[in-house]
């Protein structure tokens, strides 16, 4: 029988290993004040080289490269597993986890088919990209700064268990909590995310029933790597371990991410993480670190006697100063509550606003600050709860809490 249309397979090549997960990309401020996020299931990490490129019209490029020498267990690299690491490529190392979209489940479609209508996803044990169903899940990159956050809050979501206090992982089912990621991408790299966290509340029976997507797909290929950093001048062919170049492919540079291993669709990601390293300045021209010098408000002035390294060189200087600067206070968590949520508030914090239909959003919202802050101001400046610290809502709402942690462990002799 003659083959159709419907037979050929023109996407038949190799699938990079981002492409088995479905990923979200957080949302700038200035599209969403913050992602409502509950990160679910295992932590995996993965490690990239930023591998610069020299198209044929001229233009210089960076694409990822996985590192092969990362062990995610240990989050340590052992360099003689990795071209990229011999060829003293620049790295950056990221996490990744499941997470619910609160705003995709708020928005969920009233025809919406669940998981119970798709047998064959029923059988599976992890969700694929591609499944049917409908799901508010989806994959989340985490860069090393929003990692430091998470686990300061780790450190914040202390349960009393048992009669003793120990602090719970963000994403555990019961004890875990929600957090808001605000992300602005105008913001010096240091200060780009800014995380909070929100109560502690367990998941519910149709959460814990949502299917999660296996992150264990990493996959390297250190032949291929080596070849193409030989191919573009980063390695010797002298240098070559893992494969043997021949003479005829030997001016064969890819011109695009065709012919490079790894290379992820998420541009922002890539721009992020670059931004993080510290080398964006050495790849950027004069024109485009005077835009970024005006862009970011550091105040270096350029004149005409001044090279472009000169100019990095004062911009960098300019850029570690306004990291040290304290970064601005987040927004009020509150205003990034729906009407919905701002009564379920209202009444698990004992408040007691009395909520009108004819009252907006904005009219509870400011009815609920002041109601917290008459709360507040009416207590003694020690509360009589001092150092009994028992991670209830309460505490998170106490400006004392730190002092209150210490105390507890004081009292407790930890």
């Amino acid at each position: 029988m003659p083959k159709s249309w419907g037979d050929t397979k023109p996407n038949s090549g190799q699938i990079k290993w981002q492409e088995l997960l479905d990923w979200y990309k957080f949302q700038p401020v200035k599209k969403m004040e913050f992602n409502l996020i509950r990160l679910l299931g295992p932590i995996m990490s993965a490690c990239y080289h930023w591998v610069e490129v020299q198209k044929k019209d001229g233009n210089k490029v960076n694409f990822p490269m996985t590192c092969s020498g990362y062990n995610p267990d240990t989050e340590e690299t052992d360099e003689s597993k990795c071209p990229g690491c011999r060829a003293k490529i620049d790295q950056q190392k990221f996490y990744f986890q499941n997470c619910i979209i609160r705003q995709l489940q708020e928005d969920k479609p009233a025809k919406a088919k669940d998981i119970t209508d798709f047998p064959t996803e029923m059988k599976k044990k992890y969700r694929e990209v591609g499944d049917e169903s409908w799901t508010p899940i989806k994959v989340v990159r985490i860069t090393t700064t929003c990692a430091t956050q998470l686990r300061d809050i780790f450190k914040l979501n202390r349960h009393k268990i048992g009669g003793v206090i120990t602090p719970k992982d963000v994403s555990d089912p019961k004890y875990g909590l929600d957090v808001f990621v605000k992300y602005d991408p105008d913001q010096p790299p240091i200060s780009m995310y800014n995380i909070q966290k929100g109560d502690p509340t367990p998941l519910n029976e149709e959460e814990l029933g949502y299917k999660l997507f296996n992150l264990e797909v990493v996959k390297t290929d250190a032949i291929k790597a080596e070849k193409d950093l030989i191919r573009l001048g980063h390695l010797k062919r002298s240098q070559a371990v893992f494969s043997k170049i021949e003479e005829e492919n030997e001016d064969d540079i890819p011109d695009d991410d065709d012919d490079m291993d790894n290379v992820p669709d998420d541009s922002e990601f890539e721009e992020e993480e670059a931004l993080e390293e510290g080398d964006i300045f050495d790849k950027m021209d004069r024109t485009e670190l005077k835009r970024y010098n005006f862009k970011n408000k550091l105040g270096v002035k350029v004149t005409t006697k001044m090279t472009d390294d000169n100019i990095r060189v004062a911009i960098r200087l300019a850029e570690t100063k306004t990291k040290k600067a304290e970064p601005a206070k987040p927004k009020d968590p509150l205003d990034n509550l729906d009407r919905t949520g701002l009564k379920r508030l209202n009444k698990k914090e004992g408040l007691e606003v009395r909520v009108t239909t004819k009252m907006t959003d904005d009219d509870i919202r400011t009815a609920i600050k002041a109601a917290k802050a008459a709360k507040s101001s009416s207590s003694n400046d020690v509360k009589s709860c001092f150092g009994t610290y028992e991670a209830a809502s309460k505490c998170f709402e106490c400006d004392d809490r730190h002092n209150c942690i210490k105390q507890a462990d004081e009292n407790e002799g930890i």
